[in-house]
């Protein structure tokens, strides 16, 4: 069953924007006027982690037959192959099953079939995976890959690998399985599971009575239900049921019944009623449809505005007329049947009909589609547009944008908006590109190809020293959107940031991935890479990221209900230990002596305290000038509590003693 980011209850605008569910946030209130607009440059909060689309799903879900089965196997065996019609909602169910696996809050990493290094993505590499890892491989829109008795191998040595670390692996199934002999040749029987389909009904009334306090839907009110969404697939089901509740919000006193024949007018496609219209509009009337489809709900100053931005980019000539003589806005409106509010708030008749007139547009004249992304970004940075507006542009767009295979205007949008240089509302335009980037790295409308180059665009401009503005943009995206299903490849794009010539990104870059390093699950897999290959390659940057990132609180105590530390890991040990070693061989003091005596505090009052001593130790030896380095920042650091700090003094000393072959009894 699909579900979709969360969205406050006070906001409005939900419509289809192909493959998902877009929402268009428009805020508290959704009749603002320009003149009363804020004023203030405040940032935007727009984005949902995974914590909000785990609490959504939640709110949704409906288990489907055969759940409770694949759940026990994955518990059992640490791995399920999950197998199912497609439509019945697999993948939101293997999503649910590894987020129950588990009582902490991490988030599930997606792992592949084939290798992407430039990319930071992982695939079936059994030296990856990590204690309580939750892996995903999403198969359901292959079929199957290749690779033959090879693959198969991997693939059996990545599932034993789970097992032993404790993981969890759900696989959804792509259809034909069966004849995929990297697949077949698994033996899958007792660890497949089929997952039925969920009752239609249920999941409608679920995505419902989640935007309602109570449950508005009834069985014999809508006696048409059942018929109606008997053979839907889940992401159907679940976007009649958003415009259910968007016909209920704009219309509270309509009856259950009329709202829900309207949201089942309003999810036909339009699009050729609008090309009949369309046909008989005259140019100005066209950019005026296409201006209140993309700021429908706006005020009408808005959509005028957008109108005359629209035929100034369009380079649109025509005959002179004085103001007295045209038309008022109401009337123009009128003529292209767009109602306007008693608000002053532009209006169509049928719920979704927006959406439609901006398909046509996009999907039947491909030339406009480069002027129309210059259009959005004038009209996005006009002084004449209200926050509510912005946002509106932002996110209709780009969901035509991404569904007709343009997601690079979403790219060219974000860093023209976030460049340095508009000090005065540099806030702002951050969070707008931030939105433009976020909605192509959501993407899930064609089988995550966009989502894909929204991320390999991330990394082409972290490796080749983005603008300072836009690289504060992608350590936010990065750390907030790409890390929630592929921490990798966040982790992968920070570090590249972390080595930006402009110190301010070089530290936002450094803080981002200490939060995400929070999550031990992260935290593992920063330090794998650190101590298999960036450590060694002997970057300042590099060396800063490690040592800001291991902080002793998060290694060596227990966190939550983990019944040890990180540290008492043999893997992590190990890994420590090379980086320490890395770090000692710079031969400065000033660099690392600091996180040193931090890293003794918490030796001293911590049960894995000796572990971490040993690691220093472990790290140092055998070179002698580094080992008595270090036993003179112990020494100095335990001379102001000799009393408490004594007995780590005292085992780091016993420790490099015998690294140096001598008798300590």
């Amino acid at each position: 069953m699909a579900v979709e980011d969360d969205v406050p209850a006070h906001t409005t605008g939900i419509g289809r924007v192909d493959g998902n569910v877009g929402f268009a946030v428009t805020g508290q209130n959704n009749t603002i006027f320009l003149g009363r607009r804020e004023e203030r440059e405040e940032r935007i909060n727009w984005l949902a982690d995974s914590r909000m689309h785990r609490e959504s799903l939640k709110r949704r879900f409906v288990e489907p037959e055969g759940f409770r089965a694949a759940d026990s196997v994955l518990r059992m065996h640490g791995t399920v192959f999950l197998d199912g019609n497609p439509g019945s909602g697999r993948k939101s169910a293997a999503l649910m099953l590894l987020w129950s696996r588990f009582d902490d809050d991490g988030s599930c990493r997606r792992v592949a079939f084939d290798d992407d290094s430039n990319d930071g993505a992982e695939a079936l590499d059994p030296n990856t995976v990590a204690e309580g890892d939750r892996l995903l491989l999403d198969l359901s829109e292959d079929h199957g890959p290749g690779g033959g008795t090879n693959l198969s191998s991997r693939l059996a040595t990545f599932c034993q690998s789970v097992q032993e670390k404790g993981a969890a692996f759900v696989v959804v199934l792509p259809p034909g399985w069966q004849q995929t002999t990297a697949l077949h040749e698994q033996r899958l029987a007792g660890v497949v599971k089929r997952l039925g389909r969920p009752s239609g009904e249920a999941v409608f009334r679920s995505h419902v009575q989640a935007e309602h306090s109570l449950d508005v839907v009834d069985r014999h009110t809508l006696p048409h239900l059942a018929a109606c969404v008997a053979d839907a697939p889940m992401r159907d089901i679940a976007e009649l049921a958003l415009r259910f509740v968007e016909v209920r919000r704009r219309d509270p006193h309509a009856s259950v019944t009329d709202a829900f024949a309207e949201a089942r007018k309003s999810a036909e496609d339009y699009v050729a009623d609008v090309a009949a219209s369309v046909g008989r509009y005259a140019p100005q009337q066209r950019a005026l449809l296409l201006a209140a489809a993309l700021f429908e709900g706006s005020h009408t100053d808005a959509v005028h505005e957008a109108t005359r931005l629209m035929l100034e980019a369009l380079s649109f000539s025509s005959e002179e007329i004085h103001l007295l003589e045209q038309d008022g806005i109401d009337t123009r409106l009128a003529a292209v049947d767009v109602a306007v509010d008693s608000h002053r708030c532009v209006r169509f008749g049928n719920v979704g009909y927006h959406y439609a007139v901006a398909r046509y547009f996009w999907a039947n004249h491909p030339d406009l589609r480069g002027p129309l992304r210059d259009w959005i970004g004038c009209c996005v940075e006009s002084s004449m547009m209200a926050t509510s507006d912005r946002e509106r542009a932002v996110e209709r767009f780009a969901g035509q944008a991404c569904r007709h295979g343009r997601s690079e205007d979403l790219h060219i949008l974000a860093a023209r908006w976030a460049k340095s240089g508009d000090s005065g509302r540099a806030n702002l335009r951050a969070a707008w590109a931030a939105r433009a980037l976020d909605h192509a790295l959501r993407w899930d409308g064609d089988d995550g190809h966009v989502a894909q180059l929204a991320r390999k665009q991330l990394y082409d401009w972290a490796t080749k020293g983005a603008d300072p503005g836009l690289a504060r943009v992608m350590i936010e995206v990065s750390a907030k959107v790409v890390a929630d299903q592929y921490p990798d490849q966040a982790l992968v794009r920070l570090r590249w940031l972390a080595c930006h010539e402009d110190r301010r990104v070089q530290i936002d870059a450094v803080e981002a991935t200490r939060v995400l390093a929070r999550d031990r699950r992260v935290y593992r897999r920063l330090l794998w890479r650190m101590s298999d290959r960036w450590i060694h390659q002997r970057r300042p940057s590099d060396v800063r990221l490690f040592l800001e990132t291991s902080a002793a609180d998060v290694i060596m105590r227990v966190a939550g209900s983990d019944i040890r530390a990180l540290i008492q890991e043999r893997g992590v040990r190990q890994q420590l230990v090379q980086c320490w070693s890395a770090v000692f061989a710079l031969d400065d003091v000033s660099r690392w002596g600091e996180h040193v005596r931090g890293w003794l505090d918490t030796a001293a009052d911590t049960t894995a305290g000796g572990v971490g001593v040993d690691v220093l130790v472990d790290a140092a030896g055998p070179e002698v000038r580094t080992m008595a380095r270090l036993y003179v920042v112990a020494r100095n650091w335990a001379d102001a509590a000799p009393g408490v700090r004594g007995p780590v003094l005292e085992r780091l000393y016993r420790g490099i003693a015998q690294a140096q072959g001598l008798d300590v009894a």
